[in-house]
């Protein structure tokens, strides 16, 4: 197989940078009215966590934080401009791990084993 890459980022490649060369334009996109996905694909351990959320410190936070920054400042800097300004956000952040959906943002996930979370059901329009 032949595979065409946009870009390929090293392993010294800082949170900041993907954020800025992966995420910041997709979330740029969704300021200004468009859908947006970033979909994290990789062998178990390859760092698409890590990408995602982040690390412990400010600098190592990923993708996901430095998303939602973006996101809440572009909405408080319209509402200072337009005071009446509302504003809808809806986020969805999900797992297929060996062909099941988990949804992550599911708050009884914390109280029960991951073999117990429901699957997500998926859909396929044709």
């Amino acid at each position: 197989h032949t595979f065409k890459f946009s870009k390929v980022f090293s392993d010294e490649t800082s949170q900041e940078e993907m954020f800025d060369r992966v995420a910041a334009p997709v979330v740029g996109n969704c300021i200004k009215g468009y859908n947006g996905t970033i979909f994290a694909y990789g062998q178990t351990g390859s760092g698409k966590t890590y990408s995602m959320s982040g690390g412990d410190s400010w600098e190592s936070r990923g993708i996901i934080p430095r998303s939602f920054t973006l996101l809440f400042k572009a909405m408080e800097e319209e509402r200072q401009q337009n005071p009446d300004a509302e504003h809808n956000l809806y986020v969805s952040y999900f797992e297929i791990y060996n062909e099941n959906g988990y949804d992550l943002l599911d708050r009884k996930h914390a109280e029960i084993p991951f073999d117990k979370w429901a699957k997500m059901t998926i859909y396929e329009d044709l």
